[in-house]
């Protein structure tokens, strides 16, 4: 299925959008030509299921008010508009293509790169983030989650981190990830001053990291492969 839209930038829609819902299956979807869209395939409150074999690609926004662009996201919105508020568990996420999601000049200076391959919300548990490749995005993988496993992923050209855990981020195992030319670091782990729960207890082993700030854009910035940071 090809889901596309008729660009406007600052329009805010969620092309994919479940929530509360039980075994889930989305695959097979092109998705491109959004703006302003935080999460392009959107999960709130479901349990079990796959998001496998999608490409989202090409979605865009240069506008002036806050907003994020994310390819697949779950849990922003856990618990509002009715939902039940028990978070997404145990959904596999793997397979995806999520590339070229960029922001313009004006966007860039009020707000950063704020665009993510992957995003696992803070009330999701028990994620199996694996075989994705993701490319030319501000962030590739976000993990808030806990106990969630993500492997084998494939991820190249981030303006900023590669994989990053923070805001409770916790017994989450990261490993056979390839993270290549991110900007300011491959993997970053860090707390929070937002979120009641630390970000401990992530194991994070057998992974690649290449190419940190090869197009220079971070030379007055100390970059890294690995860092641990408190919040």
């Amino acid at each position: 299925r090809v889901v596309t839209l008729a660009y406007v930038d600052g329009r805010y829609v969620r092309p994919i959008a479940l929530r509360d819902c039980d075994d889930i299956e989305i695959s097979g979807c092109d998705i491109s030509g959004f703006s302003c869209a935080a999460n392009l395939i959107h999960v709130d409150d479901c349990a079990g299921g796959r998001i496998s074999g999608n490409h989202t690609h090409d979605c865009s926004t240069n506008h002036s008010a806050l907003a994020q662009i994310t390819g697949i996201g779950t849990d922003m919105d856990s618990g509002q508009s009715g939902a039940s508020g028990r978070g997404t568990s145990n959904i596999v996420i793997a397979g995806n293509r999520i590339e070229d999601l960029t922001v313009g000049a004006t966007f860039l200076g009020l707000f950063g790169h704020q665009t993510d391959g992957i995003n696992g919300g803070f009330q999701s548990n028990g994620l199996i983030i694996s075989g994705n490749r993701i490319s030319n995005c501000g962030e590739g993988i976000d993990v808030h989650s806990l106990d969630c496993a993500i492997i084998g992923n494939v991820i190249s050209g981030c303006y900023n981190y590669g994989l990053k855990f923070l805001h409770g981020a916790s017994r989450n195992v990261a490993t056979g990830n390839c993270v290549k030319d991110s900007g300011f670091g491959g993997i970053l782990l860090a707390g929070t001053s937002t979120r009641n729960r630390d970000t401990v207890d992530n194991l994070i082993a057998n992974n690649t990291v290449s190419g940190v700030n090869t197009l220079h854009d971070h030379d007055a910035n100390s970059t890294f492969g690995i860092s641990i940071r408190a919040g």
